[in-house]
């Protein structure tokens, strides 16, 4: 199982069809899509600072001929909680736009903000998945600090765990965080 089937599979046992989603990067929209499809009841908000991206999720949901329960906003994650106030699922997936500019990569001061206030506003039994490319500099950096960062986490509060193929340093891996209490 690859790393982002393992992600999704994490969420899928562990949602309700009316829960508020967040992609936090949204790259080409799967992520997006998966989770729009997953809450037909709820709604998933779409984050990305490229309007490129935001331009590929909507072709994409139009494509699918799906309308009705997505937001797009074209903002960086660390500025998620000026629209959203709480959420129940959460996906990062860090690094750079595939087959866009290299250079525009998430930065680990904006993901640690980001994910220092998504753990507050996450819904008691809320799931948040991180996904950490270490295959570049940056996001090899960025990797460091999030696991500096998640190591400070309150462990009666909050389960983490990290799934990864432990043959290779440079794949990707995921970090799950799961809100255990209030």
């Amino acid at each position: 199982m690859n790393i982002l089937d393992f992600s999704k599979y994490i969420i899928k046992n562990n949602y309700r069809d009316d829960n508020i989603c967040i992609d936090f990067t949204t790259g080409n929209g799967h992520d997006s899509l998966f989770l729009s499809n997953l809450v037909p009841k709820g709604i998933v908000y779409s984050f990305d600072i490229q309007q490129k991206a935001i331009e590929n999720t909507k072709q994409l949901f139009i494509e699918k001929g799906m309308y009705n329960n997505i937001k797009y906003i074209n903002d960086g994650h660390e500025n998620f909680e000026k629209y959203i106030k709480n959420f129940n699922i959460g996906m990062y997936n860090l690094g750079y736009l595939p087959k866009g500019n290299k250079d525009i990569t998430t930065k680990k001061e904006t993901t640690i903000e980001s994910i220092k206030k998504a753990i507050s506003l996450v819904e008691k039994k809320g799931i948040i998945c991180i996904t950490i490319y270490r295959g570049h500099i940056e996001g090899f950096l960025e990797g460091l600090e999030i696991e500096k960062f998640i190591k400070k986490i309150s462990k009666e509060k909050y389960e983490i765990y990290r799934y990864e193929n432990i043959k290779n340093d440079i794949t990707p891996y995921v970090i799950i965080i799961k809100r255990n209490k209030s």
